[in-house]
């Protein structure tokens, strides 16, 4: 997200390991790449890198496997509105008695900028009143008299958009309207009072209900976080000048000379940002602080440290994964869901059996707060609330952490990890392996595997020229398997296989022989 670098995160390259005997090197040519093997992921710069693998196989033989890279800036223009606009509404005389008894007055969104500024080289601008479609101007009526929050949405070439919000006062003066007065609706039905100041309140605490104290918590207007000053700086550049000496010869030289220009500068409103610490029952309050139609940005400090991992939460995982018990609710999956698949499964008790082995898997034991307010949810530790219209309360703000389940301290007495039955229930679960024998094929071809759930899965065959060839739908069971096929009608030749076995594709290369 800025006009320089991005984390290129990419698969390790597959090869097949049964050419020239299954001996070979890869390597990479990036100069970005963190390492010059089968991995080219790295820190590359905006614009196309074009990256190479070399398989170099024990027999002699060297392939070549070449693609791109493209890297967008991503950094959103910086959009600079004039702040306040006032407007008088056009006059009108509907039933031609001399009287103006409507009026209308439009303005266009470039109209409202000052100078926004493209970044990452995007140089075209576009502005509108609308961050999903182009809608270039705006139109008041009496219905809008007085104060409107307006917001102008500023695009650039490279889609990324940023917004700035005006104060549009929008009056009747000269042309003098007869009853032009502003709507108003009911509270709660979509009108907003800019004067009007809400309050924020919610409750902080863990997975599992317990409340949290000390959580620190920043809230601040998004549109005023940041303010601009100006100030005059002196240039000074060499000016050319020449002149005749005595002997009539022309001669150069340089002399400076100085303009002055105007900078403007951005610096972070500290005096808007409030800061609360959530209370000993996990409550927090920010009392009459949120102006109405305003947009609002509320970030929580995550703890260094929260809860602990035991061996209560490996069986309790391992029990989700089995299908032996259900989460007892969202917060509890996804803090169960180590892996971020959507689902417990095999691979999350895997990170957990890895975690209690010593490896220290990425993921177990990390924070993040989920926020539950209004019907709402969302991942992160910075949260939006737009266009407050009320106050905000029962906010929840939950502190998961990942592989934290159980709720209880310790370890189960006498559990082990390796105990017969804990070890059985591991093996029979998750697609640990997955093998096509024999290769080369003559008629039969057989799969093995091992699957966590009764489903449905089909195996496609595609030739050499990427055509697909055979498909075959596969009914699989819980547990370990081996699944006839029969390909005897099969041309000889290459082909690629294809299947999705718990949610993961599988492929490799056959070989059918008459």
């Amino acid at each position: 997200m800025d006009c320089h670098y991005a984390d290129v995160v990419l698969p390790d390259l597959k090869v097949d390991s049964s050419s020239c005997g299954g001996k070979y090197t890869i390597t990479n040519n990036s100069p970005y790449s963190t390492s010059k093997g089968a991995n080219a992921s790295g820190r590359y710069p905006v614009g196309v890198t074009k990256v190479s693998y070399i398989i170099q196989y024990g027999c002699g033989s060297k392939k070549y496997c070449e693609f791109y890279i493209t890297v967008r800036g991503g950094k959103a223009p910086t959009p600079i509105c004039i702040s306040e606009l006032a407007i008088g509404l056009m006059g009108m005389d509907s039933n031609k008695d001399g009287i103006n008894d409507l009026g209308m007055v439009s303005i266009w969104a470039k109209d409202l900028n000052l100078k926004s500024e493209p970044n990452c080289g995007y140089g075209q601008l576009t502005f509108s009143f609308s961050p999903d479609s182009l809608v270039m101007s705006k139109t008041f009526t009496c219905d809008d008299l007085g104060i409107n929050q307006v917001k102008m949405y500023v695009k650039d070439q490279g889609g990324s958009q940023s917004y700035c919000q005006v104060r549009v006062d929008v009056q009747n003066n000269g042309a003098k309207i007869e009853n032009c007065v502003r709507k108003t609706t009911e509270p709660g039905a979509g009108e907003v009072n800019s004067s009007t100041k809400y309050s924020f309140f919610g409750k902080a605490k863990d997975v599992n209900g317990n409340s949290l104290e000390n959580i620190e918590l920043s809230l601040y207007n998004k549109d005023s976080l940041y303010i601009e000053s100006t100030k005059t700086v002196p240039v000074i550049t060499m000016v050319k000048d020449s002149f005749v000496n005595a002997s009539g010869a022309m001669v150069y030289f340089f002399e400076p000379d100085t303009t002055y220009e105007t900078v403007t500068d951005t610096t972070i409103n500290t005096a808007s940002i409030l800061k609360k610490k959530s209370l000993s029952n996990g409550k927090f309050s920010f009392d009459k602080c949120l102006l109405g139609g305003q947009d609002y940005v509320l970030e929580v400090k995550t703890p260094e440290k929260n809860g602990t991992i035991n061996t209560y939460d490996l069986k309790l995982i391992a029990d989700f994964a089995f299908g032996n018990v259900l989460p007892k609710n969202e917060l509890v999956k996804l803090a169960a869901d180590i892996d971020g698949s959507g689902v417990i499964d095999a691979q999350d008790l895997q990170l957990m059996l890895d975690y209690f082995a010593g490896k220290n898997p990425e993921g177990i034991g990390s924070a993040r707060f989920v926020l539950n307010a209004e019907g709402r949810s969302a991942m992160g530790e910075s949260f939006i609330f737009e266009s407050v219209s009320k106050s905000i309360s029962n906010v929840e703000l939950v502190l998961i952490n990942l592989g934290d389940v159980s709720n209880t301290a310790g370890d189960i007495p006498g559990f082990n990890i390796n105990q017969p039955n804990f070890g059985a229930q591991k093996a029979n679960i998750g697609i640990q392996q997955l093998s096509m024998y024999p290769n080369p094929f003559a008629g039969q071809l057989f799969l093995q595997v091992t699957v966590a759930n009764n489903q449905n899965t089909t195996l496609r065959l595609f030739d050499q020229l990427g055509k697909l060839a055979r498909t075959m739908p596969i009914n699989l069971n819980l547990g370990e398997q081996t699944v006839s096929m029969d390909f005897s009608d099969l041309h000889s030749g290459v082909y690629i296989y294809q299947i999705n076995v718990d949610d993961q594709i599988h492929s490799g290369k056959l070989i059918k022989q008459d």
